[in-house]
């Protein structure tokens, strides 16, 4: 027999039908073969699994569960019927955990909110481009407005500005002649 925990296809639910008795009573044969498989081949992993579900088997044996109170049923009632007596505006802010079966959480609803929030805020503070100055502070000039769409996207404007400037200021110097040749 190959090692249960080795094959992916139902190990598990081997181990644990041989562990509970049903692979006794449902499939005793296969039951023999996974026992020769322990002792015969003396598989260790299986022998460390089936005997740790032995005891989560024997622990459950011997679980006690604690007894109900006598007016268990009647203070449950008396809840439910408190919970059905409330306004619908207030269990709408009790949710599900209350009763209200058909409640959204508000929780979820907050914490994507508040997602979106960050998202759109960090949209508006990082815009692609951005030199880090509006274009409300700089005029637009005539040599921007007719460069090309693929230069304008690296030009920057201050560069620009700048340039003029210093044009203007050698015209006025006599150091460049800017009338047209033609």
């Amino acid at each position: 027999m190959k090692c249960p925990i080795q094959t992916k296809d139902g190990g598990a639910e081997l181990i644990l039908d041989y562990c509970s008795d049903r692979l006794h009573r449902e499939q005793p044969e296969l039951a023999l073969e996974f026992e020769r498989h322990l002792t015969v081949d003396g598989c260790q992993d299986c022998a460390r699994v089936v005997e740790a579900q032995r005891s989560v088997w024997s622990a459950l044996d011997g679980f006690e569960a604690p007894a109900v109170s006598s007016d268990f049923d009647a203070k449950l009632w008396k809840r439910i019927e408190e919970s059905e007596a409330r306004p619908w505006w207030r269990r709408l802010f009790d949710g599900p955990a209350t009763g209200w079966a058909g409640a959204i959480s508000w929780k979820p609803a907050f914490v994507t909110a508040s997602a979106c929030a960050a998202v759109f805020l960090v949209m508006l503070a990082v815009r692609p481009g951005d030199s880090g100055s509006t274009s409300s502070d700089q005029p637009v000039t005539k040599a921007a407005a007719t460069s090309s769409s693929a230069a304008a996207a690296t030009v920057d404007f201050d560069q620009v500005e700048k340039a003029l400037e210093d044009i203007e200021m050698l015209n006025q110097m006599g150091v460049v002649d800017t009338k047209d040749p033609a």
